[in-house]
């Protein structure tokens, strides 16, 4: 196992993971202020349980579109620890984030319910991955598609 690049590969995961996660703090507070669609589903009538689990979906597929580029770096790393780049790529923005539920759970629980905040950890944990997933899998197939078609 050839190991040179590794802390090469692993530094820059996590820095890709940490601009990334800077980024969509930044991208979803423009969503948050201009976009529509929330105050849109609410004049439907979706409110409750009903708007969080429209909400859920929309958000995750916009932060998996939005980890396309970060995905992309990721899998030119070196695609034989896709894993353990995907995973290097989120947790210290996790950890960042979720740091006062670390130092002082008894704060926080005092005022919000810890299954609260769930849905946020699971678009946390799951995006780049799911991004990842998505490119390396269009990336092999356009790459046996071209291997298969002869050139004229």
């Amino acid at each position: 196992m050839n190991l040179q690049g590794l802390p090469i590969s692993v530094a820059a995961s996590i820095v890709i993971g940490i601009t990334q996660s800077a980024l969509l703090i930044a991208i979803w507070a423009y969503i948050a202020v201009y976009s529509p669609h929330v105050l849109w589903l609410i004049d439907r009538g979706l409110v409750g349980t009903a708007l969080y689990a429209t909400l859920f979906p929309l958000d995750l597929l916009v932060n998996v579109l939005l980890c396309l580029p970060a995905a992309y770096l990721i899998c030119k790393l070196r695609p034989v620890k896709l894993w353990l780049y995907s995973t290097l790529a989120v947790i210290p923005a996790f950890v960042w984030v979720n740091r006062l539920l670390i130092s002082e759970p008894e704060r926080i629980y005092l005022f919000v319910p810890w299954y609260s905040f769930v849905p946020g950890w699971i678009q946390m944990l799951v995006t780049i991955p799911l991004a990842v997933f998505i490119i390396h899998r269009l990336t092999r197939r356009l790459s046996r598609t071209r291997q298969a078609a002869p050139l004229n």
